[in-house]
């Protein structure tokens, strides 16, 4: 919160949050609240329980609990707080694991694992716990003989060193030690944690197994034992989380492992293959197939939800370990979907969000506001909101939490001290904060989207450059000029008025397309709102808009074509007029796509002909600076530092232009290698032609100018957006005020799609090239996947960062 506003300035929380000895938001106690503390309790008496040596109850506690709910409604602001009643209670032998999927895939997800639970200032535990198997171990080895069963007692009710015994008592260290690997082995369930894990005991090799546990590749000594390679792939992650929790509970540890933005994790991956794919069997990495073990032993890119079931299953059923555990999983409502029916069916508890009514609104105000003043100096009411108004912020915000919190800190900033918040500025408010771009903008993505497509297109109404104003584009059909889609553009859709603005703007644009009342059904209206439409009126839009289409950043090209091609579908399917009127239109949008296909690539063999006339002029300039140089890489323009303060989305950005630069080095060094022929050896011989002969023929064709030159405008698109993000938060921190959202936003935005519009035109490298980096698509894919979100990424760290500084 800022001084003199009770209103959070970014309502966004963190799982880590619930460390936190005296938080500062407020709690209000939801049904969904209530739930989710009721599964923690009944976790909490289950290890009260197991921590005295009761008997274990026939009736489990509720361990796996699942909170769903859209954007913005308070999953993870929940998580934090059943998190802090188990903080809080101090649990003997139980730790809490709270992690966040964001941005992350099962690799990234162990390394935060791993940092919690056994990172370097946990590693001691750690060893301890193998060091205690292995005195189980040493133990059952002593009460074999009739001398040393008396010893065997005294070390297993003791605290002496093991190791030391060992050494005392001249045993077989060898023979101990595979014994404890064969345990371990059987404790974790994988051969090669259960190898690892046994090594922590020799401190010659200590070192190198927190390195290999850290994701590093296995030491000499570790590949002698069957150790395969890194722990990089989404199989082997899952694998040894699952081997270290069963390793915690095995010695009587309980454990609370929360994952935030669960979805994220598994929506992406199960678009790649079947749902429900066969089970790899128990091969290990030691039985791969040399040079396989570094792609893992089970199909990853379509066995996740399998492996994660497994996971899950391992994680929430009693089996015979000591220790209780505790998942907590949060997503969007589609979460449980994303997992096959029986690990959905393991589950016992799901939490779903519900949007504020009414009454929970004005309890979330009042905890606010009170919170700004102490004990007993302000009464029991709202001021300065008007109660009156209640129903309208939960009409404009959908009773969304985080949109319920921007409009009113919005809303408490814009008024004087002794003035109310009355609807007009409520009003105000909610049309700037949910409007996250222009009409233009949308306006002028949906005609280059239109352009891409084939379909010929009309501007109608408004003007698409007011940018209060609004437009529309009528996409006929071929030969049927009465046929077709309007997609209109609208702003927000907060009242009624809003409402009947829309129908008046679909009763004026019939008639000027020469549609009457009685061919309403061969017009498809397509709504595009930008910002948001109330709840409520969904409804109300329904009876004249075929479909309402609320702007999304992250996939609106794709909605808006995939509607749009639905209904000029149907639309084609219900008036024919012949029938191959369906050929003809699809040669025809053909036809354009190469059209405009043309003409960037005319564009783009322009800028490849100007760069390899420098290539040249450089070459006949200082032909033996080139020779000494060989193939070193060309430099390029380096992305300024980012705004004190701003150093984690100085990184992401850095990060991007690294790979970037990596993807482009086969163009560049390809291009040099095409003019070596120009450049004369030490000895006065010119260097082989056949070699540059090939170069030639590659930068010659029409794929590879057409990715050299996309590379290129790429990175200059890269960096004309981290100069333009960095000017706009170094002014708002020279000011002393919060970035501004809608400014950054449609910067965010902006850049979105122009790196989709490009990357989607990106073909892959010539896997068959002597410089090319990969010689599969995956690299490729996740390269471009990297672009697209990094507009979403930074946005969402910018204003995490601004939290943290202001703080």
């Amino acid at each position: 919160m800022s001084a003199g506003n009770p209103f959070p300035v970014s309502p966004v929380a963190k799982v880590s949050d619930y460390v936190r000895s005296s938080p500062d938001w407020a709690v209000i106690e939801t049904d969904a609240f209530r739930s989710a503390i009721s599964c923690a309790r009944d976790f909490r008496t289950q290890v009260s329980g197991v921590a005295r040596g009761a008997d274990a109850s026939p009736l489990r506690a509720s361990r796996a609990l699942a909170v769903v709910g859209d954007y913005g409604t308070g999953k993870t602001r929940l998580v934090v707080e059943a998190l802090r009643y188990l903080h809080h209670e101090r649990l003997d032998s139980h730790r809490i694991i709270a992690m966040s999927a964001a941005g992350a895939d099962f690799v990234d997800l162990y390394r935060q694992f791993l940092k919690l639970l056994a990172g370097p200032e946990h590693r001691g535990q750690l060893r301890h716990l193998v060091t205690e198997h292995l005195r189980d171990v040493v133990v059952d080895h002593l009460r074999g003989g009739t001398l040393t069963r008396q010893v065997a007692e005294h070390l297993q009710d003791s605290d002496i060193d093991v190791v030391s015994v060992i050494e005392n008592l001249g045993l077989p260290l060898a023979a101990l030690l595979e014994r404890l690997r064969a345990e371990l082995t059987d404790v974790v369930g994988d051969h090669e944690m259960g190898t690892v894990l046994a090594a922590l005991i020799e401190p010659t090799v200590r070192a190198q197994v927190w390195r290999w546990l850290d994701g590093g590749d296995p030491c000499s000594a570790l590949r002698d034992r069957s150790v395969g390679g890194p722990i990089d792939t989404p199989g082997r992650a899952l694998a040894a989380m699952t081997a270290l929790v069963r390793l915690y509970r095995s010695r009587g540890w309980s454990l609370t492992l929360a994952i935030d933005e669960m979805h994220l994790l598994l929506d992406d991956h199960r678009a790649q293959g079947p749902p429900d794919p066969p089970e790899a069997g128990p091969a290990r990495a030691a039985d791969a197939p040399t040079g396989e073990a570094s792609t893992g032993y089970v199909p990853m890119d379509h066995g996740i939800p399998r492996l994660f079931k497994r996971f899950l299953e391992d994680m929430i059923s009693p089996g015979t370990a000591r220790g209780e555990t505790f998942v907590i999983m949060s997503g969007l409502p589609d979460l449980l979907h994303l997992f096959p029916a029986d690990v959905a069916e393991r589950i016992s508890t799901t939490v779903t969000m519900a949007p504020f009514d009414e009454r929970r609104t004005r309890d979330l105000i009042r905890t606010l506001l009170s919170l700004e003043h102490p004990a007993g100096e302000r009464d029991d009411g709202i001021a300065p909101f008007e109660e009156a108004t209640l129903a309208d912020i939960v009409r404009f915000t959908g009773g969304q939490v985080r949109r319920i919190l921007l409009l009113c800190r919005s809303a408490y900033q814009a008024v004087d001290e002794d003035a109310s918040v009355s609807l007009d500025v409520l009003r105000d408010m909610a049309r700037e904060q949910f409007s996250y771009v222009e009409v233009r903008d949308t306006f002028t993505t949906a005609w280059r989207l239109f352009g891409e497509q084939g379909w010929r297109a009309e501007a109608r109404e408004g003007d698409p450059a007011d940018p209060d104003g609004s437009a529309a584009i009528w996409l006929p059909l071929p030969e049927r000029e009465e046929t077709g889609c309007l997609v209109m553009f609208q702003g927000p859709v907060l009242d009624d008025a809003d409402v009947c603005s829309v129908q008046e703007r679909i009763d004026r644009a019939l008639p000027s397309l020469g549609t009457g009342a009685q061919d309403r059904a061969a017009v498809r209206v397509l709504l595009v709102v930008n910002g948001y439409v109330a709840r409520p009126l969904q409804k109300a839009l329904q009876g004249r808009v075929d479909l309402a289409l609320p702007y999304r950043h992250r996939r609106f090209a794709d909605h808006l074509a995939r509607a749009t091609r639905h209904f000029r579908e149907e639309l084609g399917r219900k008036a024919a007029v012949a029938p191959t009127a369906g050929v003809v239109e699809r040669l025809a949008e053909l036809s354009a796509q190469q059209h405009r296909a043309q003409e960037l690539l005319n564009g783009l063999t322009t800028v490849l002909d100007q760069v390899r006339t420098e290539q040249q002029r450089t070459a006949q300039r200082s032909r033996a600076a080139i020779e000494s140089r060989g193939q070193a890489d060309i430099t390029l323009p380096a992305v300024r530092e980012a705004p004190t303060g701003y150093s984690r989305i100085g990184y992401l950005i850095d990060q991007v232009h690294a790979e970037l630069r990596e993807v482009a080095k086969p163009q560049r060094v390809r291009l040099r290698e095409a003019f070596r022929h120009q450049v004369y050896a030490p000895t006065g011989t010119v260097m082989p032609r056949w070699h540059t002969d090939e170069a030639i023929t590659q930068v010659t064709s029409a794929s590879w100018q057409m990715r050299t030159g996309l590379l290129l405008v790429l990175e200059e698109t890269l960096l004309a957006f981290a100069e333009s993000v960095y000017t706009v938060l170094r002014a708002a921190d020279q000011d002393d005020i919060a970035p501004p959202r809608r400014a950054l936003r449609q910067l965010c935005d902006q850049f979105t799609e122009v790196v989709e519009c490009l990357t989607r035109e990106l073909p892959p490298p010539d896997p068959a090239s002597p410089v090319s980096t990969t010689s599969t698509p995956e690299p490729h894919d996740d390269f471009t996947l990297l672009l697209r979100r990094l507009g979403d990424n930074v946005f969402d760290k910018i204003f995490e960062d601004d939290f943290r500084r202001r703080w």
